[in-house]
């Protein structure tokens, strides 16, 4: 059997041999390369690179080749990382970043569709510039199948200078044009230290995914300027935010404008500043924030600066509809844990919710519209539900179970009352504790005494129980059992 390194070139160093393999380094292309034996032919092929490019460093210099092992490009390790980075992407295809650190002294630009950039999760780069680590452009044109996989980025926040807007130092930006990003996947990056604007910015996607990234440590408390979202998304539609660690955040963990079909499932969120996460109307000329699924997360001390976990509003016309939040973990919150102005058709379903504070762990203030809260737990809060606001209409509120809860605004309550007659008094009242004066009111008689001929009546705070004549004297002899519905 043939071994490689019989007819290897003076050039090539044979690093690994058997039989039927060797794995060859080119010294003077600077590439590594794999050789099969192909007992057919009896001779030596070279494997095609799983790769477009290939990004490496060695020593000092760093440089990129193709899938043939042709020099793309080469520079000064430290000095040129970012623009020979930027000539494997401009070759398009699957640009394979090595293990090393690649100083970004500008952006690494994508202008392109079907471009792929991968690393391992040793492979960093880390900013050295007020600028995007890196930016998918779409200025002039749509993009489609964009994918960032398997890298550290560090956007060194204490080390660069401040830019001159809040978005300039995003560590992954997509540009602000009316062009589209069509898939755009995003996959287990660490990824964190940026400056300000959001360590990962989403604008005018269709279909993608944020799956399986570490995103943490980004922005300044100190200043309004320059904190830092984990993800912020506007204007897109069918994205996925999921199974990522979101920590240590000085503005929102998730912030979501303008979005319809997004689902935040399975996500940790942790220590945001402002709120953990956010479902905003910020424009009426954009599209309707709609169909926002949140669901199986655990948001943990988020509001830290004295603001909600959760928060959907909007001060525009157009409200936030149809959002589902179910089976969620919110532990710890600077204010309520879920908080809602102006949405319609929001359930809230199925959460636990230990608040720690004196606020409310769900408060709807102005103008929400049919609004379901069902089989929540709530505790150690002020109130449970809290309905704060105007407008409010077509609320259900039941079946939630409170411990350690002072005050509660459902919309349906039952229970017994116990009276003891005097023989002149004909009016007995039972505060029900609903949102507001019930619309269905059932009283049950359920001792003799107190069967004789009455009516109900109710207001925001009790039910009343008329009678004609007086119902006789007795201890605890008037006993009903009563339901109320708004």
């Amino acid at each position: 059997m043939a071994r490689y390194s019989d007819s290897a070139s003076p050039d090539e160093a044979v690093l690994v041999e058997t039989d039927d393999f060797a794995l060859v380094y080119d010294r003077q292309n600077r590439a590594f390369r794999k050789k099969l034996w192909n007992s057919s032919t009896k001779s030596w092929t070279t494997k095609v690179a799983p790769y477009s490019a290939l990004v490496a460093k060695d020593g000092s210099t760093v440089w990129a080749e193709d899938a043939t092992g042709k020099t793309i490009a080469s520079g000064e390790s430290g000095v040129d990382d970012a623009s020979v980075i930027q000539s494997a992407l401009d070759a398009g295809g699957k640009v394979f970043i090595a293990a090393s650190e690649y100083l970004l002294s500008s952006h690494i630009l994508i202008k392109q569709s079907n471009v792929h950039v991968e690393g391992t999760l040793s492979t960093v780069l880390k900013m050295i510039s007020t600028d995007n680590a890196i930016r998918i452009d779409t200025t002039e044109k749509d993009l489609i199948n964009i994918i960032i996989r398997n890298l550290k980025i560090n956007g060194n926040k204490n080390n660069i200078p401040e830019g001159s807007y809040r978005d300039q130092a995003s560590l992954i930006f997509c540009t602000d044009s009316n062009n589209k990003i069509y898939n755009l996947q995003i996959e287990n990056l660490n990824i964190g230290y940026c400056r300000h604007g959001a360590t990962i910015r989403l604008r005018n996607v269709v279909g993608g995914f944020v799956r399986s990234c570490f995103i943490h440590d980004s922005g300044f408390e100190s200043g309004v300027t320059w904190r830092c979202d984990g993800i912020y998304v506007g204007n897109s539609n069918n994205i996925i935010i999921e199974g990522n660690y979101i920590d240590n955040n000085t503005d929102v963990g998730i912030a979501l404008d303008n979005n319809m079909k997004v689902v935040v499932g399975n996500n940790i969120i942790k220590d945001s500043y402002r709120n953990g996460l956010t479902v905003v109307n910020a424009n009426d000329d954009l599209q309707l924030p709609e169909n926002i699924m949140i669901a199986g997360n655990v948001f943990e001390n988020n509001g830290r600066g004295g603001l909600s976990t959760i928060h959907i509003l909007t001060d525009y016309t157009n409200k936030p509809q149809r959002i589902n939040i179910a089976g969620n973990l919110i532990k710890k919150s600077g204010a309520q844990g879920i908080a809602i102005k102006r949405a319609s058709h929001v359930s809230i379903r199925a959460n636990s919710i230990f608040l720690f504070n004196n606020s409310a762990c769900i408060e709807l203030t102005d103008d929400n519209f049919n609004v379901n809260i069902e089989e929540n737990t709530f505790t150690d809060a002020d109130w449970g539900v809290k309905v704060s606001g105007t407008g409010n209409s077509q609320l259900i509120i039941r079946k939630n179970k409170l411990l350690a809860i002072s005050y509660h605004h459902p919309t349906e309550n039952s229970g017994t009352a116990t009276f003891s007659g005097n023989g002149t008094t004909t009016q007995f009242s039972i505060a029900h504790g609903l949102v507001s004066a019930p619309t269905k009111v059932l009283v049950t008689p359920m001792t003799a005494d107190a069967a004789s001929d009455f009516y109900v009546t109710a207001d925001d705070t009790n039910i009343y129980i008329n009678y004609k004549s007086a119902p006789p004297s007795g201890t605890d002899n008037l006993k009903f059992s009563w339901y109320a519905e708004v």
